[in-house]
């Protein structure tokens, strides 16, 4: 029985050994090198080799910045034939380009044990001009008809669309109103599916939930008008450009109508420097703040609570907390901070509460003076300081804290060692069987192909499941993504600017993509709504608010920043998305 049993072992093993031990060879290749700025083409990755493949995901792409992807797709095809096994990975990219110019699509490369393979790199040459194939609508109405000059792009079309800025040269971080409309005469068959633009530098909050209708005459014909409107904030100075907004409207029941808008060129202005008082903390807008305490008479060494709340039109992640002078006769001890937003009159509108404990150190009635606060005033132009109206405490003798109240405040974490139960270590293995037990190498003849072929089959449904279910990738790949970036933004020489903006979308893709959630106009709020839905610590979220705080501030307060602050963010971020990672 025994010679049967390692007989049909060798043969196994010398019939799937060298299904995995194929040569590896991975090709890259575009259906087109030269492209409109409007075109798009086609990226194949092929990656051969043995059955190993069928398992692979370890597979590094290279940045696409100057592209933006409209479609990826991946394609496994596993074969065997006796004593081989090959399967084939075809991975395919439908990339746009963003700007016009000669770049070079890097080496793609596939780590396999121990051992590196390269693609070849691939030069692309974009061409700023508008392809000439591109055509917006076709249908053309009575020649009585006419659009007015500014729509002469257009030319006699039944539909088309366009978008607008209403400020072309902001300040850093006002908000830009970005209407995208969509114009049509005849009645379209189904919903037509909007593709927002690239709004890289900004940060995006939707004014409304859907498309708001009307009509429109122009040149006394009545035209239907669906409109959808961003607030957009511009993170940095600079010239930026707002992309194209796509839309794919069905013409009947078999075809559709790609449509594509006219780009749109703002100019940011940098914050002035002069006139910028030593308590501005970022906030850009128009603002109020206002304060409160918890109660008006206390007694020594026991807190009170004091709140500052700053409301009004602006960003909420651009409200820095308020610089706090010493309160005489206290001791200031902050205490979190919390925000929220909406939308008034196509405009954000939005409040930042911020808490601090005050301890009285003496008795009397004591003064706590008026918070002066500091912001940008976009209409003016100028910077305004705000201020909250000042309190007065009555702080009575008292028996201050005993150790019992202490303890509720602070609580000591004692170690008992009494926490683990006990281990048997008398242990011995049954030996009824001498030459099973002995014999280590039939046992290894024995276990090794079943469980080889078990792990095959495991990681080939989860490959799968990775190539066919979009939220289960993005979750999975979600920290090797934010650990590449982060030691790339390491290694980099990027401004402040540059480097605060990259670790604030390291925080933010990677929790959109942990939670399957769009990345696109997704707040600290909203972020840490949904860690504590997750049940992580409050610890953890509180340092995670910090650490965002940190990086928008810096953002908009360039030039602070030292080699040993970058490596700290860069620490205390990859320490976030290791807590955040053991519990999601």
């Amino acid at each position: 029985m025994i010679k049967h049993i390692l007989l049909i072992t060798v043969i196994l093993l010398l019939s799937v050994l060298p299904l995995f031990a194929q040569d590896v060879s991975i090709e890259a290749s575009v259906d087109k090198d030269t492209v409109h700025l409007d075109e798009t083409f086609t990226l194949t990755v092929v990656l051969r080799g043995g059955a190993e493949l069928s398992m692979a995901t370890n597979i590094d792409m290279p940045h696409l910045d100057d592209f933006q992807i409209v479609n990826q797709s991946r394609n496994t095809v596993f074969s065997i034939i006796p004593g081989q096994a090959e399967s084939t990975q075809t991975l395919q990219y439908v990339l746009q380009p963003v700007r016009s110019g000669k770049f070079v699509i890097d080496s793609i490369e596939f780590h396999s044990g121990g051992k590196t393979v390269k693609s070849n790199p691939i030069e692309i040459t974009v061409d700023n001009t508008v392809s000439p194939t591109v055509s917006v609508p076709t249908y053309v109405p009575p020649r009585s008809y006419q659009l007015p000059d500014k729509y002469s792009y257009y030319d006699d079309k039944d539909m088309w669309v366009e978008q607008l800025v209403d400020i072309e040269n902001p300040y850093v971080n006002q908000q830009i109103t970005l209407t995208f409309k969509f114009y049509y005469r005849t009645s379209i068959s189904g919903e037509a599916q909007y593709q927002p633009p690239d709004t890289t530098g900004f940060k995006v909050v939707e004014l409304h939930k859907s498309s708001i209708s009307s009509t429109e005459t122009i040149n006394g014909i009545e035209f239907n008008v669906d409109c959808v409107k961003l607030a957009l904030f511009p993170v940095s100075a600079g010239d930026k450009t707002i992309g194209q907004t796509l839309l794919n409207v069905p013409v009947d029941f078999f075809d559709y109508k790609t449509l594509k808008s006219n780009k749109s060129n703002v100019h940011v202005r940098s914050l002035p420097a002069e006139g910028r008082p030593s308590s501005f903390s970022g906030a850009v807008g128009e603002f109020m703040i206002y304060g409160k305490v918890d109660k008006e008479e206390g007694e020594i060494n026991q807190p009170l609570s004091l709140e500052l709340t700053v409301e009004g039109f602006g960003n909420v992640d651009s409200i820095g907390q308020p610089v706090l002078t010493a309160i005489n006769g206290f001791k200031v001890y902050p205490s979190g901070s919390s925000g929220n937003s909406t939308v008034k009159d196509n405009l954000v509108y939005g409040q930042k509460k911020f808490k601090y404990v005050l301890m009285p150190l003496k008795t009397g009635i004591l003064d706590i003076p008026e918070i002066k606060y500091a912001y940008f005033n976009t209409k003016e132009g100028k910077y305004e300081n705000i201020k909250t109206k000042p309190f007065k405490v009555t702080v009575l003798e008292g028996k201050g804290s005993s150790s019992s109240e202490q303890s509720d405040v602070q609580q000591e974490i004692k170690i008992t060692g009494q926490d683990i139960s006990h281990i048997k270590t008398d242990v011995s293995l049954n030996n009824e069987n001498p030459f099973l037990y002995k014999n280590l190498a039939l046992r290894i003849f024995i276990f090794i192909p079943p469980i080889g072929l078990l792990i095959s089959f495991f990681y080939k449904k989860h490959l799968n499941r990775l190539n066919n279910d979009h939220g289960f990738a993005r979750f999975t790949r979600a920290y090797k993504k934010a650990r590449l970036t982060l030691s790339k933004a390491g290694k980099g020489k990027e401004d402040d600017v540059c480097f605060y903006s990259l670790i604030s979308r390291v925080i933010t893709d990677y929790i959109a993509d942990k939670l399957n959630l769009p990345s696109a106009g997704l707040t600290l709020e909203h972020m840490c709504s949904v860690l504590e839905e997750k049940k992580i610590e409050p610890e953890i979220i509180e340092e995670f608010k910090k650490l965002y705080e940190k990086c928008e501030y810096a953002r908009f307060a360039p030039g602070s920043s030292t080699e040993q602050g970058r490596k700290e963010i860069l620490s205390r971020t990859e320490k976030i998305l290791n807590d955040i990672a053991k519990i999601i």
